[in-house]
């Protein structure tokens, strides 16, 4: 038999919760018992994400083994923090060789990020093929299917397991953190709320 996936057993306890709140309801309502424990009980799925985090090894690792046209994604997503989409519809007209200035798409918030050493350097280095950073082997931009798959491979080849490149997002804020950025610096920079922060 197979074993469920994490999603499922979190789907199906949240299911168990709400029925289970229902007939304690009915319970309470004919004095039958003096409260219901399942009122506001929460959310059930209260995890962290602590074990999601690329290695300093694993970026290393990936940028030695990966194409060199992935390598701006891994670097602009390791030090932005910012989504997949937003990094793949990311204009070079947004960048003014200090900050990149961007709007969300999911959140709708528009975020000025500082720009590192690093990622400065891989960006007026990168050759500008279309109006958009993040280009294939053809200098096309990406579709997000397209950039995924050729991600995932990336991943296998470098022998990276357990981590997506969503992942980088809590990546970077560890790295924003070690670098000694405090928490509110790094919501209001790439606009990551502070739920989110504490997950990692």
């Amino acid at each position: 038999m197979a074993r469920p996936s994490g999603a499922n057993v979190a789907a199906a306890s949240r299911l168990c919760l709400w029925h289970f709140g229902r007939i304690l309801s009915w319970a309470l309502a004919r004095r039958k018992i003096k409260t219901n424990p399942c009122t506001n009980g929460g959310k059930l799925n209260q995890g962290t994400r602590v074990d999601k985090i690329w290695s300093d090894e694993d970026v290393a690792r990936f940028l030695r083994t990966a194409p060199s046209y992935l390598h701006l994604a891994m670097l602009l997503a390791i030090n932005t923090g910012q989504r997949q989409g937003d990094l793949l519809r990311l204009l070079w007209s947004a960048y003014d060789g200090k900050e990149i200035k961007m709007r969300q798409r999911k959140t709708g918030a528009y975020v000025p990020i500082p720009v590192s050493d690093a990622l400065k350097t891989a960006l007026d280095a990168a050759s500008r093929k279309s109006p958009i950073m993040l280009v294939n082997s053809d200098g096309k931009p990406w579709s997000e299917s397209g950039f995924q798959g050729a991600w995932g491979k990336a991943t296998v080849r470098a022998g990276i397991r357990g981590v997506t490149f969503h992942d980088l997002r809590g990546t970077a804020v560890v790295t924003l953190a070690r670098a000694g950025v405090m928490r509110s610096r790094f919501i209001r920079s790439p606009g990551t709320s502070r739920a989110t922060c504490r997950q990692f």
